[in-house]
């Protein structure tokens, strides 16, 4: 974050930090998460999918972490990511899917279904971060600033 000043009177406040959608169902896990990026990103956390699409469709996010089983009849992750993908302004937006489901196939499944990438829980930091990383300086949304 740093303080831009405009004809020597008004200021704005711009947010350098990248933006991360955070849709987890589980508090405890939400929490960790969100301690695990406080420092490098700036991250809104959503713990259904109903509320996830709503703030999807209204903000702007450089990234998104989605929880798989979301705990949720109405929507499951899987869905989620193909409405996200479905909108059309952030449709090539990267996707990680975080998730428990670590069977043999898994991985591939949710990869072919369109997640850039899969972290399977429990996370360590330092793979969360530099998954994010690999994707966000892989994209031209490590361009975006945005206003506050």
């Amino acid at each position: 974050m740093f303080e831009l000043t405009l004809f020597n009177s008004i200021k704005i406040m711009i947010n350098t930090k990248q933006r991360v959608l955070l849709v987890e169902d589980d508090a405890i896990n939400a929490f960790v998460i969100s301690k695990f990026l406080e420092n490098t990103y700036t991250t809104t956390t959503t713990s259904n999918g109903v509320d996830a699409l709503k703030t999807f469709k209204t903000m702007h996010f450089d990234a998104v972490l989605m929880d798989i089983n979301l705990g949720d009849d109405r929507i499951n992750g899987l869905d989620l990511m193909r409405s996200f993908r479905a909108a059309e302004m952030q449709s090539d937006i990267p996707i990680i899917a975080v998730t428990a489901f670590i069977m043999r196939g898994d991985k591939e499944k949710l990869l072919d279904s369109g997640f850039n990438d899969y972290l399977a829980k429990p996370l360590e930091r330092s793979q969360l971060l530099s998954t994010l990383e690999k994707h966000l300086n892989s994209t031209t949304n490590k361009e975006n600033m945005t206003m506050v």
